[in-house]
């Protein structure tokens, strides 16, 4: 089973603001997943000078403020993991030092194929 982790952050722990201890320690992170075989894709994304958020406005998309979710929480990064359950999943997420920042949102990926 695939599923991202999105991990949350607001602004001010976001891209290069994010603390530098605790992204030494989310790439350690990724490392142990990639040495398990759970580990499928992943980054990290740039700060908010550079993203944008679209809507829909009638029949065309308008960019408004920034690529941030209502509540001015944008996603700070991702992991793509093949897990065999939701609930390992769930305790991936749960111990990933990506907690200290922000929350972590974990939604399965649709199988297409």
């Amino acid at each position: 089973m695939k599923v991202m982790m999105l991990m949350m952050a607001d602004a001010e722990q976001h891209g290069d603001l994010a603390p530098k201890e605790v992204v030494q320690e989310i790439g350690g992170f990724a490392m142990k997943l990639a040495a398990e075989g759970k580990l499928a894709g992943g980054q990290q994304l740039r700060g908010v000078e550079e993203g944008f958020r679209v809507e829909a406005d009638g029949t065309v998309g308008r960019v408004v403020d920034g690529p941030y979710a209502e509540t001015k929480e944008l996603v700070g990064g991702f992991f793509e993991l093949e897990v065999d359950s939701l609930q390992e999943a769930q305790a991936l997420a749960k111990s990933c030092p990506h907690l200290r920042i922000g929350p972590i949102i974990v939604m399965p990926v649709v199988n297409r194929g």
